[in-house]
């Protein structure tokens, strides 16, 4: 089992792909670049982890999400 780690920071954005065992199989970071905006963002995140996820060799079969700053989560925003 893979489960990809996403960590979203004020200076970067840093993706991880993890066996059941906690071992990291493959990373990846990008500058945070908040002025490039949400979509380019996650369009980055989503790119990184499916790199992470070719990388090890299997599919993800879960993702987990670590962000700084506050987040709403009634309405899931950050």
């Amino acid at each position: 089992m893979l489960i990809g780690a996403v960590d979203i920071g004020g200076t970067k954005i840093a993706v991880g792909a993890v066996d059941e065992n906690g071992r990291i199989l493959a990373k990846l970071q990008s500058p945070t670049n908040a002025a490039s905006g949400f979509v380019q963002a996650v369009q980055r995140i989503e790119a990184m982890l499916r790199n992470a996820s070719e990388t090890a060799g299997a599919e993800l079969a879960g993702v987990g999400i670590g962000c700084t700053g506050p987040v709403d989560p009634l309405e899931g925003t950050i």
